[in-house]
């Protein structure tokens, strides 16, 4: 989905009409809280919520999940929190009527995506973590 809620973003502009969109009053004010948030909310969110899980683990609370399936959840919540970069695109979009800057969304998404793309690499440092062989 972190690929295919993306191209779908793509098109939902060509549906909608934004002839009622085209007044400029705080749209640049918009646009760069929402860049800014884009960039800055997977660098915060995604450490805050997998710091929150392994201790939550750690403790005993989620032992019903093995050390994978903790790391699929974590790799499925940053995957949705990188999604919300594509999304808030999506918003400029509807609010300014801008194509460009809608797309100005998708380099940064895609930057969040490499950095939290599963890797072999990365499952070894989460284990290591959590402390399991």
């Amino acid at each position: 989905m972190l690929v295919g809620a993306p191209l779908i973003y793509l098109v939902i502009p060509q549906f909608i009409e934004t002839a009622e969109f085209e007044t400029q009053a705080g749209m640049d004010v918009l646009l760069y809280m929402l860049m800014l948030l884009a960039v800055i909310q997977p660098m915060i969110v995604s450490p805050l919520i997998e710091r929150h899980h392994l201790k939550t683990h750690s403790t005993g609370g989620e032992k019903s999940q093995s050390p994978g399936q903790l790391y699929v959840t974590l790799s499925i919540i940053k995957f949705a929190v990188v999604e919300t970069t594509f999304i808030y695109g999506l918003v400029v979009f509807c609010v300014t009527g801008s194509y460009e800057h809608m797309l100005w969304f998708y380099p940064i998404g895609a930057i969040w995506a490499v950095v939290y793309w599963p890797r072999r690499v990365k499952y070894e440092q989460f284990l290591q973590k959590l402390g399991t062989p």
